[in-house]
């Protein structure tokens, strides 16, 4: 009697190969495209669980006073921070007590509004 997962069942070779290419390329299409309208990434220090100074570089063209950020995890829903970053010259805006509640993979969303128009960036970030 053949079971599937017996010896006889396996995928081997050029099959095995394309198999995990399939799969692989399956899983990399499943995931949402993360917007950055604006160039935006998180730099400075290590990010702690409580609360954190925030350092975020955009496109040096942004003309926003502020930005928006709150932040998000995904696997669980949890938590929900919030908070605005002040602009400190071109390109570069920071944001005092941004409190992360609890360690791991989190995406902070920014929203900078200029001339009536949104634009946003989901950028990951580990806290830990």
């Amino acid at each position: 009697m053949n079971f599937i997962g017996s010896k006889k069942h396996l995928a081997r070779g050029p099959q095995a190969a394309f198999l995990a290419v399939l799969v692989a390329l399956s899983l990399t299409a499943c995931k949402p495209p993360t917007p950055n309208d604006i160039g935006a990434k998180v730099t400075g220090s290590a990010l702690k669980v409580g609360l954190n100074t925030l350092e975020i570089e955009t496109d040096p063209a942004l003309e926003a006073d502020t930005l928006s950020l709150e932040g998000n995890m995904n696997m669980t829903g949890h938590g929900s921070p919030t908070g605005v970053a002040k602009r400190v010259s071109a390109g570069k805006y920071r944001a005092q007590g941004f409190d992360f509640n609890m360690a791991g993979d989190w995406v902070l969303s920014i929203q900078a509004t200029v001339n009536g128009k949104v634009k946003r960036a989901d950028v990951p970030v580990l806290v830990n």
